[in-house]
């Protein structure tokens, strides 16, 4: 009876369960508090409240101790919209769930597909390719891509498709749309819809790299349109800004928040691959608007933009265990904060110079001690009754 306890928490998501005290299901003590996101070093036994000295073992639990409390936690059901997207990335397969392990082969196979789509494109077009014949290749090449895919199972030919049409939707997105005078806001608007509809299209259907591009060229779009010469602006940003670089420094950070913020519910449910695609694309959009935005506030707030970029980046990653993503992060916003603390100091020689260094470093060593000690003490969890 104990023993599927834990089967009954793993069965219906324990990221759903809400903060209490539940079994413990590594096996070592009765019972063990869990935070609303992750099993807890705090733990009961007999009505005694210890910490364990193993923490939260990573290892997968697979027991309950005989001697547990019968304790059934009241499940709350998804929301009907989340219930819908979680069927709907559930069907996409398992790379949208799980991050699949890179392989040196493949990718360059799928290198390779990149530049065979080119040496054909340039082959079949000529010199002086007009706007219909890089269509028709490009939709060509778009048609291959799916055949490979649909019908050869080597995983290296099945690589070199996506790059292959990766290609073909690029070439054909910008024959299509761009003329004379084009902003390339419908360029990059077309670019976004036939990525993602690959991405959930039989053949393609799964492969993040083509979701991580359509995200990435949304915001791409809504930028282009922010900062056209039409005075149209897709989003409320603030009163200081008012050139068109601003703007469109404004939609790629409020994109990027949206993007992050797709990676941290995506972690949170277990979709892992998908998450991968959005935290890349948003990696790439916040980059290119704190760039734009230092270059609309000067050197004084632009490196405050880098550091608030860099945090926002370090705890997407960290909540959703992403090494890269976390530690890039970091170096933004470590950066940002030296650059800063540069800027006000304005050091004039080399001991000055120096001195900053040892102020900024000394500084983002104490500040994630201070804040570790302030965050330890706000997830106490309740003595036990």
């Amino acid at each position: 009876m104990h023993g599927t306890l834990y089967e009954k928490h793993r069965g219906c998501a324990m990221s759903q369960v809400p903060a209490g005290w539940f079994n413990d299901p590594y096996g070592r003590y009765q019972q063990r508090y869990w935070d609303g996101g992750n099993w807890t070093e705090h733990v009961i036994t007999n009505g005694q409240q210890t910490v364990d000295p193993m923490g939260n073992s990573p290892v997968i639990p697979i027991a309950t101790p005989s001697t547990a409390f019968e304790f059934d936690p009241v499940i709350q059901e998804p929301a009907p919209t989340a219930a819908l997207l979680e069927r709907l990335l559930e069907r996409l397969g398992p790379d949208a769930r799980e991050r699949p392990l890179p392989g040196l082969r493949v990718a360059v196979a799928g290198l390779g597909g990149v530049v065979l789509a080119i040496g054909l494109l340039v082959a079949a077009t000529g010199d002086d390719p007009s706007r219909g014949s890089l269509v028709g290749v490009s939709s060509a090449l778009i048609a291959i891509a799916w055949v490979l895919r649909w019908f050869v199972t080597v995983p290296e030919v099945g690589a070199a498709a996506v790059g292959m049409v990766v290609v073909g939707i690029v070439v054909f997105s910008v024959a299509a749309t761009v003329s004379d005078g084009s902003t390339g806001s419908l360029t990059a608007l077309l670019m976004a819809a036939l990525f993602v509809g690959a991405w959930a299209a039989p053949g393609f259907r799964g492969r993040n790299l083509l979701l991580g591009l359509g995200a990435l060229s949304l915001v791409v779009s809504l930028g282009a349109l922010a900062g056209g010469d039409g005075g149209q602006v897709v989003v409320a940003v603030p009163a200081v800004i008012t050139d068109g670089i601003g703007r469109q420094g404004a939609v790629y950070l409020v994109g990027a928040a949206l993007l992050f913020a797709g990676t941290w519910w995506l972690d949170r449910t277990g979709v892992r691959g998908a998450g991968t695609a959005l935290v890349g694309a948003g990696l790439v959009a916040s980059l290119v608007g704190a760039a734009l935005l230092v270059t609309e506030f000067g050197d004084t707030t632009g490196p405050l933009f880098v550091s608030l970029v860099g945090l926002a980046i370090c705890v997407v990653g960290s909540h959703g265990g992403r090494r890269a993503t976390t530690w890039w992060g970091a170096g933004l916003l470590a950066s940002g904060f030296v650059a800063f603390i540069a800027v006000v100091v304005e050091p004039d020689s080399s001991a000055a110079a120096g001195g900053v260094g040892i102020g900024a470093g000394v500084l983002l060593v104490v500040l994630p001690i201070v804040a570790g000690i302030v965050r330890r003490r706000g997830e106490e969890p309740p003595v036990a009754q």
